[in-house]
């Protein structure tokens, strides 16, 4: 557990959950960055204990250990950390994620980050649960899962290309198995300290405590990889930003995200472990940051095929709850909360994680229509409000809940135009002062234009789910943000009666401060300067 707040309802809840069995994730979906998936299309449960269980698609990880699921009506009472976390791999061997490659929605689908480590017993834990990883093996298939069936006229082109294909196909799995024994060894000494090692034809160079395991991701935003502490055998992400200063935005990204991370602080929301140090302050171009590994994001977790339980939607709509109210405290903004961008482990905790688009609460900068995933955006962000509050990261959240309890998204808009006509089909039209927040006369008179239309019932969308779950979901899902529900009272909600703790819901200490932002960040040499004030950060005596 993360150091902020006492954590003891938060580890009560999470140690019921783990029980026995395999756990859930992978299928065709892309790994992500952060965590190393299967891609066996089927086994392993998410369940298990008085919850039943089931399969969760995507294979079970790394000779068992852990579920994602147990007995969550033992929230209360049980003090353990039942569960192992899960070795899983990707069957590309590659896996996708934020900064990673691979593309299920493309780079909005991608995971950006794991999380922090949580203190000497937890890292024990790890150590103990975590079990030797499994040989990947890749199977040829076609779309639909299974191996095609030749017609007459192309049995007769494979009697002259068989030979050929297969051919090509030695050499491949040669090539994928120098590929895998180079991210094993290492290649050759780096710098004082370090090591050099190939990941997915990219050069690490990092700290010699840290032993390469197997490539993760690949993709815009870096590589990454798994690594091992050969002191500690604590296992870990680390992503490789090359050339992190030569696009200024995306170097502001990176810098944000490392400011944040190290101020946020709590169980729900990601933390950073290191950064690399590099050997020169003034001409270093890549940046290595590591994370603690996790298992799942919950993206992979809705897409697989089988039912989650009122509980395992209860408990992971309480965290990211819980976690957002510690990042609203903290003056910040998320604005890019999906499913993709929380994380999971075999217990059930969840991490909210990317904060490279976060902003204060108090800022009032335009945002493009680019930021923020189209399907969770607010409609004030659909109308380019440019002013705009937390109910932002309500909207989104509610878009999340719905997904969790439709196992599909509620307003996957194929434009702008389709996103606000979904959303005005499902939450009813508008009226004039609801829509008093709107400050361009265009964008009013565009919604004004669109039919007239009654709100929906969310219960016919979500039959089988419970009157309070759906007063919840209505609540946050309002088209004047100032209607929406708070997080405080979403939190306080005959939903999350259960689960709620006030005294375990803290809040940020001290406001996070975006001053750096209103430097001259868009020159590459300042921009350097304030990420080795970060890394010096977490080498103070080096």
């Amino acid at each position: 557990m993360l150091p902020t707040g006492s954590g003891q309802q938060q580890q009560q809840r999470s140690s019921s959950m783990g029980a026995a069995g395999t756990a859930a994730g992978g299928g065709n979906h892309t790994a992500s960055a952060m965590m190393e998936h299967s891609g066996t299309p089927a086994g392993g449960a998410l369940g298990g204990g008085n919850l039943g269980g089931g399969n969760l698609g995507g294979g079970a990880f790394g000779g068992g250990g852990g579920a994602l699921g147990g007995n969550l009506h033992q929230h209360h009472d049980d003090h353990g950390n039942g569960g192992a976390f899960l070795q899983q791999h990707n069957s590309n061997g590659l896996g996708g994620g934020k900064h990673g490659g691979g593309a299920s929605n493309g780079v909005d689908d991608m995971v950006d980050d794991s999380v922090h480590a949580s203190g000497h017993s937890q890292q024990q834990q790890v150590r103990n649960a975590l079990q030797e990883d499994d040989d990947i093996v890749d199977d040829i298939v076609d779309e639909e899962g299974h191996h095609p069936v030749p017609t007459q006229q192309q049995e007769q082109h494979d009697t002259v290309g068989n030979a050929a294909q297969h051919r090509d196909a030695a050499v491949q799995e040669l090539a994928q198995a120098a590929e895998d024994a180079a991210a094993q060894q290492p290649s050759s000494s780096g710098s004082e300290g370090t090591h050099h090692f190939m990941v997915c034809g990219h050069l690490f160079e990092v700290a010699s405590t840290y032993m390469p395991i197997k490539p993760i991701g690949k993709g815009a935003y870096g590589v990454v990889c798994s690594a091992k502490d050969v002191h500690t055998d604590e296992r870990f992400a680390i992503k490789k930003i090359g050339n992190a200063f030569d696009n200024p935005v995306d170097a502001k990204r990176t810098l944000r995200e490392i400011k944040l991370l190290r101020h946020l602080k709590h169980e729900n929301v990601i933390g950073l472990r290191d950064i690399m140090k590099p050997p020169d302050e003034f001409t270093y171009s890549d940046v290595y940051l590591v994370y603690e590994l996790m298992d799942t994001d919950l993206h992979q977790i809705i897409r697989s095929s089988q039912p989650l339980s009122d509980d395992h939607c209860q408990y992971f709509l309480y965290q990211l709850l819980r976690g957002l109210k510690y990042i609203h405290s903290a003056n910040v903004l998320h604005r890019d909360l999906k499913p993709s961008n929380l994380l999971l482990n075999a217990n059930c905790d969840l991490k909210i994680c990317d904060f490279g688009l976060a902003r204060t609460s108090s800022e009032r900068e335009y945002m493009t229509e680019y930021v923020v995933t189209r399907w969770y955006r607010a409609p004030e962000l659909l109308l380019s409000c440019s002013e705009y509050t937390s109910a932002i990261d309500i909207w989104s959240s509610g878009c999340i809940f719905a997904e969790l309890l439709g196992r599909k998204p509620l307003f996957p808009g194929r434009d702008y135009v389709h996103q606000l006509n979904l959303v005005t089909t499902v939450i009813g039209s508008p009226t004039e002062e609801q829509m008093a927040f709107i400050t361009s006369d265009k964008a009013r008179r565009y919604i004004s234009s669109l039919p007239t239309t009654q709100r929906s019932d969310m219960a016919a969308y979500y039959p089988h789910a419970s009157h309070e779950a759906i007063a919840l979901l209505s609540s946050m899902l309002l088209f004047d943000p100032s209607e929406r529900v708070t997080v405080e009272s979403a939190l306080k909600s005959p939903y999350l009666a259960s689960l709620h703790d006030e005294v375990d819901e803290p809040t940020c200490p001290v406001p996070f401060s975006f001053d750096f932002e209103d430097s001259a960040l868009a020159d590459e040499n300042f921009i350097r300067a304030q990420v080795w004030q970060e890394i010096t950060r977490f080498h103070p005596n080096s």
